[in-house]
C-alpha cells in the first residue's frame, strides 16, 4: 500500500508539467436536458442503435457480475486468499489479450456477427461450468474466457454504435446507453446478489442459462455491424 505513493505523486509531478490551453470563443451554452430529450429521441427510433444497446447491456451486464462474485467462487474452492490479486491481475491480461485479438478471430470465424455470438456463448457456457466445477483451475480459466470474451464488449459496441450516430449527438447518445446499462445493472445486481447468498451454484448456472438465451434470440445482423 506504501509503494502505491510512488506512481500517484508521479502524477502529480506530471500534472505541474502541464500547461493551460487558450481559451476559444465562448459558446452559448445548451441546456442538457434539452440535449438529453433530443438524444433520447434520436435512439428510440433507431432500430439499429436499439438492438446494438439491447445486445451490449446484456452480455456486459452479465459478463461484469464475475468481478463482485469470483472471490467467492475462489473462497468455495479453497484458493489461497494471498493469490486472489494474480486472479484479477489475470482476467486484466486476458481482456487486453482478447481486445487486441478481435480482427484476428473475426476473420477466422468470418463473421462479425458470429464472434459476438461465440463470445456471449462462450461466456455463458463457463458460466455454467464454474457452478458445478470442483476444480480451481478450470474455474480460474473460465474466469480468464469470461473477463476476456465478455468483459470486452463496450469499446467493441460503442465503434458498431458510433457509425449510426451524427457527431452532434454522439455524446447524448452513449450517455443514454450507459445509463442503461448501468440501470439495468443496479437492478441485476441487487437480485442477484440475494441469489449468491441463497446458493452460488444455482445462481451462477442462471446466469449462465440467461446469457445463452440473449445471444441465441439475438436480433443482431452482420450487416449492422458496420467497420
Amino acid at each position: 500500500m506504501a509503494l502505491t505513493s510512488i506512481p500517484l505523486f508521479a502524477t502529480i509531478v506530471v500534472a505541474l508539467t502541464f500547461k493551460e490551453p487558450p481559451k476559444g470563443d465562448q459558446k452559448e451554452q445548451r441546456n442538457y436536458f434539452k440535449i438529453l430529450k433530443t438524444g433520447l429521441k434520436y435512439f428510440r427510433k433507431h432500430k439499429i442503435l436499439k438492438i446494438l444497446t439491447i445486445d451490449y447491456v446484456a452480455i456486459i451486464t452479465l459478463s461484469f457480475f464475475m468481478i463482485w462474485v469470483y472471490q467467492i467462487i475462489l473462497k468455495n474452492l479453497n484458493f489461497p486468499l494471498e493469490y486472489y490479486g494474480f486472479v484479477h491481475a489475470a482476467i486484466v491480461a486476458a481482456e487486453v489479450l482478447i481486445l487486441n485479438s478481435v480482427i484476428k478471430i473475426e476473420i477466422a470465424l468470418n463473421s462479425k456477427k458470429k464472434y459476438i455470438l461465440f463470445s456471449s456463448l462462450l461466456v455463458g457456457l463457463c458460466y455454467i461450468v464454474l457452478a458445478f466445477s470442483f476444480n480451481v483451475y478450470v474455474a480460474i480459466v473460465c474466469m480468464l474466457l469470461i473477463g476476456g470474451f465478455g468483459m470486452t464488449m463496450k469499446p467493441l459496441f460503442y465503434s458498431y454504435m458510433n457509425k449510426y450516430i451524427d457527431s452532434e449527438n454522439r455524446a447524448t447518445i452513449l450517455s443514454a446507453v450507459s445509463m442503461s446499462r448501468s440501470i439495468v445493472a443496479g437492478l441485476t445486481n441487487v437480485v442477484f446478489g440475494y441469489l449468491v447468498d441463497w446458493n452460488v451454484s444455482y445462481t451462477l448456472f442462471g446466469i449462465g442459462l440467461i446469457t445463452i438465451i440473449f445471444a441465441l434470440v439475438s436480433r443482431l445482423e452482420d450487416k449492422h455491424l458496420k467497420d
